[in-house]
């Protein structure tokens, strides 16, 4: 009886054997997998075919190659791209429009960049300031405006129809201490040293001229406001690249980089020049000087003190002066002059 059990048993596994519907391995190729080796992949970025490890396809690029970097790019991109597999390399979506400024190159209002001797008046874009700054292979960088920021008497506020008036003088502000903003004190010197320009002491002015405004209710006598209001002569006030709210009054490191400075020496004393060298200073003039001859609304900037973004304390804010680079801070009610900053 266990016998004829038994075979029945190897009866029905053969008839369910012949019912299985056995299929051929997909097509690796059809999957999106490939034997081709990808330039822009990872050692270890690949996964392979699960049918054939003979087909691979990437997965984890290696993002330096495809022009990510690891960057600090929220003060100037609105749109960021993260690369797959490493998020802490990014890309802005603006690099698609490939650049290659230099410093002293004139800063147009399409966001393109050019040489002071090839501006042709009506023919060129809108001038609107010169690079004084650069990374990510001239991608991206620094402005300063072309002029220094001015009002109609000293007692009159800052009016952004008609930013280049007569009175070119500004307080930074009342001796009063804003509690969001970081005080720098002579030990900014050890940052400077760095020259990582990562640091807040020379990326954080867009940051700094938001927190100043909002704590001066926008008071547009102050050096701050002013900047932040100010758009260039002949640009929409609302322009996406240079129009109203996207400039602002540079840090004091930003304002060393404007006068050209070697932050690998020893800085000096805590109000100093040592280091300065004054070659950006000389070149960004120098377009300044062109432009202004060429009939632009542009003058070369003055030896004398600008307003940094930069407080010392309750009572005083960092200036530097471009006569020979010298750092001071100084009470926030004195006047001084203003120019404005842009990253690109």
């Amino acid at each position: 009886m266990r016998y004829w059990m038994f075979l029945l048993g190897l009866l029905m596994y053969a008839n369910v054997a012949e019912a299985i519907d056995c299929k051929t391995p997909p097509d690796c190729a059809s999957l999106g997998y490939s034997k081709d080796n990808d330039p822009n992949c990872a050692d270890d970025g690949y996964m392979y075919c699960p049918f054939n490890h003979d087909y691979k396809k990437c997965v984890n690029y290696d993002c330096a190659a495809l022009g990510f970097t690891t960057s600090d790019k929220t003060s100037w991109c609105d749109e960021i791209i993260k690369c797959q597999g490493n998020e802490d390399y990014t890309l802005c979506n603006e690099k698609i429009i490939p650049l290659n400024c230099e410093i002293g190159d004139v800063y147009y209002a399409d966001g393109s960049c050019g040489k002071a001797s090839e501006y042709v008046k009506d023919s060129s874009p809108k001038p609107v300031g010169v690079v004084y700054y650069v990374f990510d292979g001239g991608a991206h960088g620094k402005v300063i405006n072309l002029h220094d920021l001015g009002r109609s008497s000293s007692s009159a506020v800052f009016d952004p129809a008609k930013p280049y008036d007569t009175y070119k003088y500004f307080r930074w502000g009342s001796t009063v201490d804003i509690p969001d903003l970081k005080d720098w004190d002579c030990d900014y010197r050890t940052v400077a040293a760095t020259g990582k320009h990562e640091d807040p002491f020379w990326s954080a002015g867009k940051s700094y001229t938001d927190i100043i405004v909002k704590a001066q209710s926008d008071n547009l006598q102050y050096a701050a406001p002013a900047a932040h209001a100010f758009y260039p002569p002949d640009v929409e006030q609302n322009d996406s690249k240079v129009g109203q709210g996207k400039w602002y009054l540079p840090t004091l490191g930003e304002l060393m980089d404007l006068y050209g400075y070697n932050y690998t020496s020893s800085l000096g004393n805590c109000e100093s020049d040592t280091g300065a060298n004054g070659n950006t200073k000389t070149a960004v003039n120098a377009t300044l000087t062109t432009l202004a001859i060429k009939g632009v609304t542009a003058e070369a900037l003055t030896n004398d003190y600008y307003w940094s973004s930069s407080e010392y304390n309750s009572y005083n804010s960092w200036l530097l002066t471009m006569l020979n680079g010298d750092r001071y801070y100084f009470d926030k009610g004195n006047i001084n002059y203003v120019r404005a900053s842009l990253a690109f």
